[in-house]
């Protein structure tokens, strides 16, 4: 049988089609593409893990609640620090020496007042009040003495003083109000009974 030119072009293009089809391989011609199954959520939701979603969840807000809280509670500490900036800038102006020192007393009565409003700190005069100083700081630095006499300097004696006891006494001050300790009841019991 006598093929004909067309013929044998049409099976070269039909073997060729085949080929391609099977990439040369007839085993390949029941390939599938391979189906994967859906993906397993790592959480997987049973009681128990809603139950623990739902506990950490609460955990989470109650922390952000009480950073909140700590926050609104040491604003008087931030504007304390900013009151005591400006007041350390005053003393760099020597006629404004006197208004900066009674500014310091002021300031950590002021601070004092808003820590523990049931304690009459205004009371504290003298040793009591540096001994109240130091029961509630955080620092180990000793109070300076400075601080318990500077409302009673007169104004001559302000204006002595060295710029080493001004800086030691906003240095101590400024840690003080970063750092002190607001007491238990106990303790604003016994400072009460001491006046």
């Amino acid at each position: 049988m006598v093929m004909s030119l067309s013929d044998s072009v049409t099976s070269n293009a039909s073997q060729a089609d085949f080929l391609v089809l099977n990439f040369g391989n007839d085993w390949l011609t029941n390939m599938h593409e391979i189906s994967f199954p859906a993906a397993v959520s790592w959480l997987t939701m049973t009681p128990f893990l809603g139950g623990l979603l739902f506990l950490l969840s609460l955990c989470f807000l109650r922390m952000l609640w009480r950073t909140y809280c700590n926050w609104c509670d040491n604003l008087y500490r931030r504007q304390a620090h900013q009151k005591l900036l400006m007041l350390d800038a005053l003393w760099a102006q020597p006629i404004q020496r006197v208004e900066a020192a009674q500014g310091l007393v002021q300031l950590i009565r002021q601070v004092a007042l808003t820590a523990w409003p049931r304690v009459n700190v205004t009371g504290f005069l003298g040793d009591v009040w540096l001994d109240f100083l130091r029961a509630s700081s955080g620092c180990p630095d000793e109070v300076p003495g400075l601080l318990s006499q500077l409302s009673y300097l007169p104004r001559s004696r302000i204006e002595q003083l060295t710029p080493e006891q001004w800086k030691e006494m906003v240095n101590w001050t400024d840690q003080w109000i970063h750092g002190h300790r607001v007491p238990l009841r106990e303790f604003s019991e016994v400072f009460n009974a001491d006046i």
